[in-house]
Formats: structure tokens, C-alpha cells, sequence
């Protein structure tokens, strides 16, 4: 037999998390109880409440993504490094940064990630993202790395564990996230 506990409302959250709570108000001030994913047929007479945010809602509205080719090992000379980048882009006012390693990009017949690089046998594709509010946003954050002295010392071509002059970048508008 389906049961609610009381609650008339499950609550879905961005973090992939499930709550049951007697109203909305009660659930969006964190008084409601946390499930465990669940069938929502046990739930027959609750209303369903989905609280995750679209990107608008989040503020990510706008995506710098660079894609280059690191010599596989010096990965872990790479990973510091960017590392230390990635702090001086959320110090100067990135929301999120991530760093990605290739674990599944063949060569393609027309383009691909190798190709796009010119990958060499002791590569690896490396791609990375950094997420702002917007193009301005991004705009301003980026002058202020570019004027950091920390940043200028990672960004030297002799210091880089890769070659940066087979790196490209580009700016995207997020056009939805799910």
C-alpha cells in the first residue's frame, strides 16, 4: 500500500537528493526528511516538487573551454599545474573550474579530439572548462588572471608540461543544462 508519512510533497534537488515534507515551505527550509532515490508510485497522494535549477537559476551562463595535448608523462606535472591555475581562476572570480584527462577519444576518420591537436603517440588529449554568469563576467575574470604574476609564471611556454601553441579555446553561451 503506497504511504507519505504525512508529507504532501517530494522534493527533487539539484544533488540528486529526495526529501518528503507536509508543504514547500517546509521542505525549502531544510525541515524536510532525505529519502534514498525511490519508486514515486510509493508515494500516490504526494505532489511532486522538482527544485533543481537550470543554468539561469544557477548563474552559469556562459562556458571557456581549452583543449591541448600534454605528453602522458608528464600528467602528473600537468595536474599540479593546473591545479594552481585552477585556484587563481576561482580566486579572481570563476564559479567552477574542471579538468578533464582523455580515456576514450580515437582518432576519427574526418576530425576528432587527437586530431584536433595533432596528437603525438606519448600524448594525451586534455580539455577543461571554467564556467561564469556570463561573457562579461568571463571577460573581467580573465583580465584579472592575465594581470596575475602567478598566472604569467604557470603560462610560460618553458614552464608548461605541454605544448600550448597545439592548445585552442573558445567561449560558449550555455544553451541548456540538465
Amino acid at each position: 500500500m503506497p504511504h507519505t508519512f504525512g508529507a504532501k510533497y517530494i522534493i527533487a534537488d539539484n544533488y540528486a537528493n529526495m526529501y518528503l515534507a507536509p508543504n514547500r515551505c517546509f521542505a525549502a527550509h531544510g525541515n524536510a526528511l532525505p529519502l534514498q532515490w525511490v519508486d514515486r508510485s510509493e508515494f500516490s497522494d504526494a505532489c511532486i516538487v522538482d527544485l533543481r535549477l537550470d543554468p539561469e537559476e544557477v548563474g552559469v551562463k556562459y562556458v571557456t573551454s581549452f583543449v591541448h595535448p600534454v605528453p602522458t608523462k608528464k600528467l602528473d606535472v600537468y595536474r599540479r599545474s593546473a591545479r594552481k591555475f585552477a585556484k587563481l581562476w576561482k580566486e579572481h572570480g570563476a564559479l567552477e573550474v574542471t579538468e578533464c584527462v582523455a580515456e576514450d577519444v580515437k582518432p576519427g576518420k574526418l576530425t576528432s579530439f587527437p586530431q584536433s591537436v595533432k596528437l603525438k603517440r606519448t600524448e594525451t588529449v586534455v580539455i577543461s572548462w571554467v564556467t561564469f554568469k556570463s561573457r562579461a563576467h568571463r571577460d573581467r575574470v580573465m583580465a584579472k588572471l592575465m594581470e596575475d604574476p602567478r598566472a604569467q609564471k604557470l603560462m610560460n611556454p618553458k614552464d608548461m608540461p605541454g605544448d600550448g601553441k597545439r592548445m585552442f579555446w573558445g567561449g560558449f553561451e550555455v544553451m541548456f543544462k540538465l
